[in-house]
């Protein structure tokens, strides 16, 4: 595969019935994932994911909404604390793919 045609998702499909593809699949399939995925392909090419001061006083919310946006479907508003707690929770399951893969590595060497 040449660098230029390399991402993520060419990469995981290209991989053979592993737990390293069943981890990467779960994390592409997960919720959090698609969304930032989506946010930051719209923020970066097109900006307009727009941010917004929101306050409730009937939930006692006050805080920076990331406001809903369209990529490839229709993706809902969420707090910005909602937002990074989204972004962790992606940036751990990566983390146990990274492990997972050098363990697969580390297997295949012996």
């Amino acid at each position: 595969m040449s660098v230029e045609s390399c991402d993520f998702h060419r990469v995981r499909r290209s991989l053979p019935e592993s737990e390293l593809r069943n981890k990467l699949d779960l994390l592409a399939e997960s919720d959090w994932f698609q969304y930032i995925a989506a946010y930051s392909n719209t923020s970066k090419h097109r900006m307009l994911v727009q941010q917004s001061l929101h306050l409730s006083y009937a939930d006692g919310i006050a805080g920076i909404r990331a406001e809903s946006f369209e990529h490839d479907k229709a993706y809902p508003s969420h707090m910005v604390g909602d937002l990074l707690e989204g972004i962790l929770e992606v940036k751990n399951q990566i983390i146990i793919c990274g492990r997972t893969l050098n363990d697969e590595i580390i297997r295949g060497e012996r």
